[in-house]
This record gives C-alpha cells, structure tokens and sequence, in this order.
C-alpha cells in the first residue's frame, strides 16, 4: 500500500499551519487513501465557514508519488483570509443567532458562505416571521492589522403585514366561507394567525387544489393573483382565483377475470361507494385491499394491469361521470404442503410447530408467514428465522414450506452489581438454561446482596429457584415456578420471607399481557416501627394481572404508553393465616411523549387499594402501601410517607403517586432530567368513621442521567414543597446500574 511520506499544510495567514494540520488525521506514516484526504479537505472548509472565515480559499492539493507508488508526499496550499465578525443593529424580534445560521446550514459538498448570502438569509429570516417589509443594510471595517472584517448589519425591522380578508374569486361550487373554513385548516401558522408571507400564500393554492380533487373536481385549478396591498403597504386582501370545473362521479364499477371471489366479495373489500365523488388519491389504497384478500388467500401473483395508470377509469365526454374497469389476473392458488425443519438440532420441531400460524392445507399466506417470523424469534431461542417454500418458488397448488433457524446458544449467564442511596452497594449473580430439553423450558437461579450504607443493620439477600414450561397440557400458556427467600430491611419493618410461587401468562397481539399467579410464603417480620406488627405467619395470594404496552422502547421509551392492572386475593381458603385476610388492588399507568427531538416527557401515575376483609385483623405492616424515595417520590426517605402510623390497627389503605419528568438529551450518552413527583398514603380505621388522612406531599428538581455498560446511572436531587418541621430540604437518589 502507498503510505504517506510528507504532508505539508501551507497557509498563508492566520490560523497558522501549525494549527491547522491537527484538524487532519492524515499523518506521514500512514496509508494514503485518497477518499480519506477529501472528506478531510471538506471539514477544514467547513471549519473556516463555521469560524467565519469567509473568503478562506484552498488551492487543489497537490500530490507526487515516488517510482515505486508506494509513497506519497501531500502539500495542501491554504488562504485563510481575514476572519468576520458581525455586529447587528435594530433586531428586535430575531436573535443574532438566527442570522448567522447559514455558517453551520451551508451544503458540505460546496462549503461557501459570503456576505451576501447572510444579508439574504436575514432578509429571508424575518418574511418568513411576515416582517415582509423589512430593510436591512450593511457597511464594512476592515482592520489589516488585526486581519480581521467587521460586518455591521442595521435592521429595521417594520411591523408586520396582515391579512385584511380573503378574495376568492371563480368559485362556482362552494361559498366563499367554505373556502375560508378551508383556509383556517390547511392554512400555516402565520396564515391562521392573519400574518402575510407570500410562499405561504402558494402552498396554501396547492393544498386547496389537492382538497377540491378529493372531493372530484379532477380538472380544477388554483392560481394566486394580486396582493391587493392597501396604501401604506401594511396589510393585504390576497385573491385565490379557483377554476373547480365539474365535479366527477364514480357511477359504475366493472369487473372482469375473476373466478375465486364472486364479484360482491371483491366490491365489498373494495369498499368504493358508487355515486359519489371519485377520489384518485385514496383509489391505490381500495384497490390494495383486493390485491390483499387475494394475496391472503394464496394468490401470491395477483395483478390489477394498470394499476399505476389512468387506463383503469373511463369518463364522460363532460368529465362528470366515471367508470372503474378492473380486469384482474387471479394467477395460480398456492397453498401449504408438508412443513420441513431445518437448523432445529436442540430444538424438537414441535416447539416451532407451535409458533406457526399456519398448517398443511391452508393458502399461502404472506402476512401471517411475517407473523410466524416473528412469533418463532419471539421465543428468544434463535437469532434468526426464515419461512419460504422448499424449492424457493411458487407453483400451482401445494408447496412444501421450510422453516429454517438458527439457534442461539441456550445457556446464559448474568454478573453485576450497582449501587444506590437507598439500598448501598448490591452485587448479583445468575445462570438460566432456555431449552432445557429442546421443549424451550427454561431453568434459571439467581443470587443478590445488599450492603447498605447508612443504617446498616444486615446484609440483604435473596435467592431464587425458577423453571417455566412453555405450554402446561398443551395450554398455550406459560407456567412459571420460583422458590425464592430473602431477608431485607425498611423504614417501617424487617423481614425474611420464604416464598413458592405459580403462574400462568401469554402475550396477546404483543401488546397485551395476561398473568394469573399463585404465592404461598411464609413471612417473619422481626422489627418494626410498631411492636404490635412483629409476626410469623402464612400468606397465600392468588389473583389476575393485565398489562398493556404500546412503548416504542422498553427500557428508553419516547413514545407509546403502558398500563398494567393487577388484584390479589389473600384468603385462608387457599392456604393463608386467618391473621392475613385482605385484597390488593394496583393501578399503573404511564404515557411518552416528545415533540421534538431533543425532549421526551414522561406522565406515570400510579394507585393501590387495600382493604382487611376481617374486622378483627388489620392489614400486615408488610402488605400496606408507603410512598418516598427514587422510585416513587424523590425527596423523601424510602418509604417514609405511611410508615409513621402510632399503633394504630390499619384495615384500610390506599395511595396515588403521580410522577412527571422532562428528560433532555445533551452529549453522547449523557442526558438532563427535570422532574416533580407527587402523591399520598391514605389510611381508614374500621373501628373510626375519621379517617387518618395526611396532606399530599410533592418534590421537584433536576437529574443526571448517563447510559453505562452495566446499567443507566441516574442522579437526582429532589427539593420537598412546604416541608415540614425537621424535614431536610432535600435528598439526593443516586443508582447506577439495574435493580
């Protein structure tokens, strides 16, 4: 390869070369690539556009190669020229850096901006704002000493022009405020608001005659005539002048060539209603409704000749009556015939059986062929999978289907760790098998610790034992078994939990979850704020879950929304102490948006119910609601708000936490966060109509976000809204790492 012996920038000015050539990567030494030198040449002239240099001037690199072309010498000849700067007079309305955009907007293939392009572009700036009889002049300083330009822009601004009323002129068909109603929808902004801009103006003509072809008026035409500025040229009555020439009508649809669907079936999926206006611009979209009834029933080479053209409508002498001609070509029926593996050498063939959406027999169908795709990747066990027929294409009645894949490695481990404010240091561990017997069970154990920081009492741990069956009796469900135990500690109480839990649950359409679960666990709370809550006791709970997501992202949604709902029955009929005797309600529901690119708003707002069904036991410490720290309301201790309760027995308990957060991208991975959390625990006493009510608590502030390998780290500080006595002013939530 030819590597580069000398490369010499040359400039004739300032900045100097020494100070130029670390804009370039090219060094001597290296290997000459010639696409390489131009795209560098490209960002030093854009890096004398953007530190205005203006009349900067590169002449053509010149290169020599050595006999052999295995080295290269580069010399590069530069004119810097003065450097500009800009100083703007009278601008009132628009900012410096509004004018000075073409220095960073300028097109990198021919990166040239002069003076005059900045006087345009401002002139530009303020019509399009309907400043339209702005002036704008400029006068030059130039100091040779100092090598530098001193543009002096003096801008007057004016009032803007308004739009007095609309001419519409020509029209036969509608009235003028049907035109004007028109113009209040399709209208810009500056339009809605009365503000002249004439390109504004003419794109408003071409919507008006865009709507006028939907409604049939296939020949209309729409010009913009005169202004009509008034004497002292401060506002306007713009004409539209409107040919809308006749309105055709669809009256008949003729259809020819079809033997599989009888021509109702095809007029109803056609759904194009006779005797109205015709619409050309919503005909492809009817018209793709037949090729896909077709297509759905195994006529893969469906074809409406002339789809792309105007040949398939006749019309009128006059222009106001027309007729569809659809003269379709069914082509051959294809169907399913044997299906065949390949690739599955762990996995038995009847876990991808189970995925498909279609058997031996039916039509070839391609949407539900891309729907078995995905239900087949959606297991998790492959990293690829492809549904096509055996021989590669299509013949007429049956054709073997093959279904190739290729498995991933089934074993998996995890190793990680975080930390917290609330919780301190955790580090956990993992191992999951996903097709244990190639039936696409799952076997998993996992293991975690937590250290606290402040408050320490002891180490927190869990343990946990899973395996999942993929389809219990041939139950298109998933089951789930999980022995767990852990010891942890809170605010309100301490406890060591042993736990067996079942479920069952199935995504539906992938955005619905349905989940029913089983939990028996045995419960030790061995401290508590409260003596009288210290227990051992049995705990069985059974009930239903939903959720429903439709976030673009999981982990970093921008859009979409989530929604789970969720009850639990603990009754001694399944297996609970007569002690713990209660339901469980839980309401979640979160919504994403970002109207521009660079903010995303998040809305979470959640709420719980419980209620004793016993009017001698109250509900378990462990098994009421508590509001405060990073995941509920930051500002607040974890758990604080609830947890101060004065020996009183607590058969009713409920809370709303409603949560907003701007998050705002800054640099790379990093992000900024501005938030404010909300809500309330409430408590109701069986035995007292009054109920222990507290006033809603709220905290604001900002965050820092940053993406790393092991997990998202977070920074919050939250400042508490009218504190009470002894209250801090704050509290810092600091994590990084999942948990």
């Amino acid at each position: 390869p030819t590597k580069i012996r000398q490369f010499i920038i040359d400039s004739a000015g300032k900045p100097k070369s020494k100070h130029l050539k670390p804009l370039f990567t090219l060094e001597e030494g290296k290997i000459y690539r010639p696409s390489q030198l131009k795209e560098e040449i490209l960002n030093l002239k854009k890096y004398f556009v953007e530190n205005a240099y203006l009349e900067a001037r590169l002449l053509a690199e010149k290169i020599a190669f050595n006999a052999t072309l295995s080295e290269v010498d580069i010399y590069l000849k530069v004119f810097p020229g003065p450097k500009y700067g800009f100083e703007f007079i009278g601008n009132q309305k628009l900012s410096a850096s509004t004018f000075l955009a073409p220095l960073t907007e300028y097109d990198q293939t021919t990166p040239q901006v002069s003076e005059k392009d900045i006087l345009r572009h401002i002139i530009f700036s303020y019509k399009k704002q309907g400043f339209f009889n702005v002036e704008v002049s400029s006068r030059t300083l130039m100091d040779d000493k100092r090598n530098q330009k001193l543009i002096s822009f003096t801008i007057q601004e004016r009032a803007t022009v308004t739009i007095r009323h609309w001419v519409v002129l020509g029209n036969k068909n509608f009235s003028q405020s049907y035109y004007e109603e028109l113009i209040e929808r399709y209208g810009s902004a500056l339009i809605i608001k009365n503000i002249y801009h004439p390109d504004d103006i003419v794109e408003l003509s071409h919507l008006l005659l865009d709507h006028l072809k939907t409604q049939g008026f296939l020949l209309a035409k729409i010009s913009v005539g005169s202004p009509n500025w008034d004497s002292g040229r401060t506002s306007v009555a713009p004409e539209i002048n409107i040919e809308e020439g006749p309105q055709t009508i669809l009256k008949e649809i003729r259809l020819s060539g079809n033997r599989f669907f009888k021509d109702q079936e095809v007029f109803d999926e056609l759904a194009l209603p006779l005797n109205a206006p015709i619409n050309l611009h919503q005909l492809d979209i009817h018209l793709k409704k037949v090729i896909d009834l077709y297509q759905a029933r195994g006529f893969l080479n469906f074809k409406i000749p002339g789809i792309d053209t105007q040949h398939l409508i006749s019309y009128s002498p006059d222009f106001k009556s027309a007729t569809l001609h659809l003269d379709v070509v069914e082509g051959p029926h294809v169907t399913v015939g044997n299906i065949i593996f390949r690739g599955a050498i762990r996995t038995h063939h009847r876990v991808l059986e189970r995925e498909l959406l279609i058997k031996k027999g039916d039509d070839w169908n391609p949407e539900k062929i891309r729907q078995s795709e995905a239900e087949i990747l959606r297991l998790g066990l492959f990293s690829s999978a492809k549904v096509s027929p055996l021989s590669g294409k299509f013949a007429e009645g049956e054709n073997d289907l093959l279904v190739e894949i290729t498995e991933r490695m089934p074993g998996l481990t995890e190793l990680g760790g975080g930390y917290a404010t609330d919780d301190g240091l955790r580090g956990y561990a993992g191992f999951a098998y996903r097709n244990f017997g190639g039936w696409n069970r799952v076997v998993s154990a996992r293991a975690a610790m937590n250290r606290p920081l402040s408050n320490f009492k002891f180490l927190e741990k869990e343990f946990s034992l899973g395996f999942s069956e993929p389809y219990l009796g041939g139950i298109p469900f998933t089951a789930r078994f999980n022995a767990s135990h852990f010891k942890e500690g809170s605010l309100p109480f301490d406890e060591k939990v042993w736990k067996a839990k079942f479920s069952l649950d199935k995504w539906f359409w992938t955005v619905l979850r349905l989940d029913f679960q089983y939990a028996y666990e045995f419960r030790h709370i061995f401290r508590a704020l409260n003596p009288s809550d210290i227990r051992r006791d049995i705990a069985a709970s059974a009930g239903p879950a939903l959720q429903f997501d439709f976030r673009d992202d999981a982990f970093n949604p921008a859009s979409g929304s989530y929604h789970a709902i969720s009850t639990l029955f603990y009754l001694p009929e399944i297996g609970s102490d007569d002690k713990v005797h209660l339901v469980r309600n839980l309401l979640t529901t979160s919504w994403y948006f970002s109207p521009a690119a660079w903010l995303t708003l998040g809305l979470v707002g959640r709420a719980g119910y419980a209620r004793s069904f016993s009017d001698k036991h109250d509900i378990p410490v462990d098994l009421r609601y508590y509001l405060g720290g990073r995941s509920t309301i930051r500002g607040f201790r974890e758990d604080i708000i609830g947890s101060a309760v004065k020996e009183e027995k607590i058969f009713e308990n409920s809370f709303i936490n409603y949560r907003t957060e701007f998050q705002i991208p800054v640099y790379g991975d990093f992000g900024l966060a501005l938030f404010f959390d909300g809500g309330n625990v409430f408590f109701d006493d069986i035995d007292k109509p009054v109920s222990v009510v507290n006033r809603f608590r709220h905290a604001f502030g900002p965050g820092l976000r940053y993406k790393t390998p092991i997990g998202p780290l977070s920074l919050d500080f939250g400042f508490i809204v009218s504190r009470e006595e002894r209250e801090p002013l704050g509290r810092f939530h600091f994590s990084i790492g999942r948990f």
